[in-house]
């Protein structure tokens, strides 16, 4: 059986893996952020340390509390939380510069952990950025009916984009508290924002949204005509792996 690496952080296990057993004093770590009941071993991250390790670079992934690996019921989680976790991780791991790309939820995520390391890393990739969703994507789309449902039982059950979601009033009250759409983003470093015109999660104007409000000169919106949310056949594959490879230099 397979040892699963982790750190302890809130007695809760938040697994993580690196490539730093194949790689040489990398001067690049790139840090994956994934999304919203996803894992560190869906498609992107498996292509992201196959390529970091051919390319000598530092590769770290974690399972926030409640996916994947890691311990923790995942109805109690937040951004507030999950953010957190990622920050100890990387605290934990990561000595170089690195380049953040965080997927849907993990595009927040890597904008709030970027604000917070401030030079300490030098680039960001987001692939179908959900920034906010708590608020413009559940929030604002719930009938009177759920909303009456979240506030008095905690919780409520949707679909959304063809997948079933509970959704917490504490998932919900803790995106207040993290929103970043309604005001400057103070990020003065390259960001690419990749979004497929197919994807029926988040919608391209999310990302359109988020070039608007950060407030780095460098960043370039890549919209592929036929990829869906996932983002994870091999021509989306490819082409994160060019991005990255240019930011790379």
């Amino acid at each position: 059986m397979k040892k699963i690496n982790s750190i302890v952080f809130n007695k809760k296990n938040i697994a993580y893996k690196n490539n730093f057993s194949k790689v040489k004093n990398p001067f690049r770590t790139i840090v994956f952020l994934c999304g919203y009941m996803s894992d560190m071993e869906g498609t992107k991250s498996i292509f992201l340390e196959e390529l970091c390790t051919k390319e000598n670079l530092g590769y770290v992934a974690l399972d926030y509390s409640g996916h994947g690996k890691s311990t923790g019921d995942f109805f109690e989680g937040s951004i507030s939380e999950w953010t957190q976790e990622s920050l100890a991780v990387i605290d934990a791991l990561v000595e170089t510069p690195m380049i953040l790309i965080g997927s849907s939820m993990g595009g927040w995520i890597s904008l709030l952990v970027s604000l917070k390391l401030k030079k300490k890393v030098v680039a960001i990739i987001n692939i179908a950025s959900a920034v906010d969703f708590t608020e413009g994507l559940i929030w604002d789309e719930l009938t009177k009916k759920q909303k009456s449902i979240l506030m008095k039982k905690g919780k409520v059950d949707i679909k959304r984009g063809g997948s079933d979601y509970r959704i917490t009033k504490k998932l919900i009250e803790d995106g207040r508290e993290n929103l970043l759409l309604n005001k400057k983003i103070l990020i003065n470093i390259p960001v690419i924002l990749m979004h497929g015109l197919c994807d029926k999660s988040v919608p391209v104007e999310n990302s359109l949204k988020l070039a608007e409000k950060l407030s780095s000169k460098d960043v370039k919106i890549v919209l592929v005509k036929k990829s869906d949310h996932r983002m994870s056949e091999g021509h989306d594959l490819k082409l994160l792996g060019k991005e990255l490879l240019e930011l790379v230099g």
